[in-house]
């Protein structure tokens, strides 16, 4: 756990790979939906994508304001309180190592005295 602590405190983005990797298949889904709210029925327009895919056809290019857009629920990457949900699940986190360590901590003191432990 203290090991984790260390290594989630320097965990960084690279926003260069993250956005190099929003390209090709992964925009499947916002392509079918795009076309979708254009008015085609929703199986035509996965079908049509799913080729698409399939032939190698580079899906188009949308916009990170519009890619968060539509990914608002709670939890997903648009979500204008994720981070605050970050932080108390980290608070939450770290709360449980600290727990963990005091009784850690107590059951060592307690073989070191040669008591019963807690």
């Amino acid at each position: 756990l203290v090991m984790g602590t260390h290594a989630i405190a320097r965990l960084e983005v690279d926003r260069d790979a993250c956005a190099r990797a929003v390209s090709g298949e992964i925009l499947a889904t916002d392509e079918t939906y795009r076309r979708v709210r254009e008015g085609q029925p929703f199986r035509t327009a996965y079908r049509a994508v799913a080729q698409e895919v399939s032939a190698g056809v580079e899906m188009p290019e949308i916009p990170a304001s519009e890619l968060l857009a539509a990914r608002s629920h709670a939890g997903g990457a648009g979500d204008p309180d994720l981070l605050s949900a970050i932080d108390r699940a980290a608070d939450d986190w770290r709360a449980r190592v600290e727990s963990s360590r005091t009784h850690f901590e107590s059951c060592v003191q307690a073989l070191i005295d040669g008591g019963p432990g807690p």
